[in-house]
């Protein structure tokens, strides 16, 4: 089976959280790992950098670390090209 993962698990896989929270998040993503095909896209990709910057205070830096090492390796990133665009604009 397929899911999308949105920016916000990610985000929260990124931050500082409390303990139990993060335990819950990880158990929750590695079900995913397991169970899915996931993918994400590069929209989401840059809110992660964007929130994680803005509201969280997480150098860009890092949160590019983080992306290499956590979502690159178990997550398909999908494009966004013209076609994309073109589908959503079938109204």
């Amino acid at each position: 089976m397929k899911s999308f993962i949105d920016s916000s698990l990610f985000i929260y896989l990124n931050v500082k959280v409390t303990n139990e929270i993060i335990d819950k998040i990880e158990k929750f993503f590695s079900h995913l790992n397991k169970n899915y095909y996931l993918y994400t896209n590069v929209l989401a990709l840059d809110e992660v950098l964007y929130i994680s910057k803005k509201k969280y205070k997480v150098e860009y830096k890092d949160t590019m670390e983080f992306i290499d090492k956590f979502i690159i390796p178990y997550v398909t990133i999908l494009g966004l090209s013209q076609d994309e665009y073109e589908l959503s604009n079938i109204c």
